[in-house]
């Protein structure tokens, strides 16, 4: 299960509850296996910054991969496409690579 958080004080507090609804479930999955993935992180503020280390007092891990908050994004929606088919060589096309690929070697 790949958890989606924000850089924000509301993803990072509901993180806290996501942790125990995994931790319910995977008393009757034994095999469900659970990370949080930094997502539209904005490098430049603070807690973009501290995003990483506000997770690591969960018992989930974090990925390494993460994704920032980028135009391309809301660009690639208007026009119905993929951010990596707008711009293939670009920054976010590289994050989202790397965040599969980080996902393909996570095996169980």
């Amino acid at each position: 299960m790949l958890i989606p958080v924000q850089p924000s004080p509301y993803d990072l507090w509901a993180s806290a509850e996501m942790v125990n609804l995994i931790r319910d479930a995977q008393v009757s999955r034994l095999t469900l296996r659970a990370a949080f993935a930094i997502n539209r992180r904005v490098s430049t503020t603070v807690i973009g910054r501290q995003a990483r280390g506000a997770l690591a007092d969960q018992p989930l891990p974090a990925l390494q991969a993460e994704v920032r908050q980028r135009i391309v994004f809301a660009e690639s929606v208007a026009a119905g496409r993929l951010a990596r088919e707008l711009a293939p060589d670009g920054a976010a096309a590289r994050e989202v690579s790397s965040l599969v690929d980080e996902l393909l070697r996570w095996s169980p």
